[in-house]
């Protein structure tokens, strides 16, 4: 039987056979795997880190561009049009679809990429990865913040206030630490993973030594440094860039 060749329309593909009245429509959805991404972050930003680490596990093509908070680019006319909020990190599709917050950027990711997927299909593991990547998202990052801003000389703190905060960092890290050590049959890669390889970095800036008081935590920091994705993420021009920068500020500190 004949068949004329498929017509694309609208997001539809329309096939008519021997040009007859009788139409078969059949929907097609755009499929991501032949989506490009544009990544808008800063690579000492845990959320950015969940991002960028995604995006490099599940192999998706994906170009990271560099956005300067220091200076306030964030805040500046043509990043707000793409992230009205002016946070990082951003992902941009290139047919015009602008992702913000990263847990959404993770979720969408996760979603629509399942070849190395980063939450268990199994429970109670799915929704304990969750939990803890939800606690550090809302629990560890922000009691680390202020430590985090003395550490590079752009917050004062007294000593006082630096007291307080290191024992309410130590109080949520030690939770932290058995809820991660508790963990089995969970995927090579979790979205806690990567919000804590780089938020471990950012405490050992506010907190020099503390890492001696967790080794548990720092044991693992290791373990995830050495695998593929975190070393692509260290390899990256942007992120050892910084990383240089921020080795040589703390040097100029001492």
């Amino acid at each position: 039987m004949e068949m004329d060749l498929p017509r694309k329309t609208s997001g539809f593909i329309i096939f008519f056979e021997n040009k007859r009245c009788a139409t078969i429509l059949k929907q097609i959805t755009f499929f991501p795997q032949n989506m490009k991404y544009k990544l808008y972050g800063h690579p000492v930003s845990p959320f950015s880190c969940l991002a960028f680490i995604s995006l490099l596990y599940k192999e998706v093509e994906h170009e990271f561009i560099y956005v300067d908070l220091g200076s306030g680019e964030q805040k500046k006319t043509e990043y707000l049009q793409l992230h009205p909020f002016g946070q990082v990190p951003l992902l941009m599709r290139d047919d015009g679809l602008c992702i913000y917050e990263s847990w959404a950027i993770f979720e969408h990711l996760e979603e629509q990429f399942t070849k190395h997927p980063m939450l268990s299909q199994k429970e109670p593991q799915r929704s304990k990865a969750r939990s803890i990547a939800l606690c550090i998202i809302t629990s560890i990052i922000p009691a680390a913040r202020e430590l985090f801003l003395n550490g590079l000389g752009r917050l004062a703190l007294t000593d006082e206030q630096k007291g307080k905060a290191n024992a309410n960092l130590k109080d949520k890290l030690t939770i932290l630490a058995k809820e991660i050590e508790s963990q089995d049959q969970q995927p090579d890669l979790t979205p806690y993973d990567a919000l804590f390889y780089q938020a471990w970095l950012n405490i050992n800036i506010g907190c020099p030594g503390l890492s001696s008081a967790f080794p548990g935590l720092e044991k693992y920091w290791q373990s995830l440094a050495s695998k593929p994705a975190f070393q692509k993420l260290e390899s990256e021009p942007a992120v050892k860039k910084v990383r240089e920068s921020f080795e040589s500020m703390l040097v100029n500190q001492k």
